[in-house]
């Protein structure tokens, strides 16, 4: 009998101390709804590096609707794994598109943008560098020519 209770302690505590590492664990949402909007007003190309500037990054993956590729790729060390949930339920919705800023292979940040806001489906390649250029034309994301 002590021997079920002390399993059961241990059990619950293992429990606990897991639940509690995720909800205190951070995601690495961050939003750039700002930057797009004061950067859709011009009608020139300009860096994808403008997107994001809270941390160093040198490849962005946009993850476009129903494309669950960015989020299953094992090559990408997403760190905490809620991150890789939070990437993947995004992709099961038509409106939004991710943006997944990288350092090498290691997750830096992502951003879930509404297709409202900039709809960045209509890009030719799903993965860019920091220094590639976009062009923002009538809420669309267009390569730059």
């Amino acid at each position: 009998m002590k021997k079920k209770i002390a399993i059961s302690i241990a059990l619950l505590a293992v429990l606990s101390i897991t639940t509690l590492w995720y909800v205190k664990s951070p995601h690495r949402e961050v939003s750039i709804t700002e930057n797009i909007r004061n950067i859709q007003h011009q009608s020139t190309c300009f860096p994808l590096s403008r997107l994001y500037q809270d941390a160093q990054w040198d490849r962005v993956i946009i993850g476009k609707p129903y494309d669950l590729a960015p989020s299953s790729d094992p090559s990408i060390d997403m760190g905490y794994g809620g991150d890789r949930d939070v990437i993947r339920n995004n992709a099961c919705f038509d409106s939004f598109c991710t943006l997944i800023f990288l350092k090498g292979n290691r997750l830096v940040a992502f951003s879930t943008v509404n297709r409202d806001d900039v709809d960045f489906s209509m890009l030719s390649r799903s993965s860019y560098t920091a220094t590639d250029s976009i062009k923002v034309k009538k809420g669309t994301a267009q390569d730059c020519d």
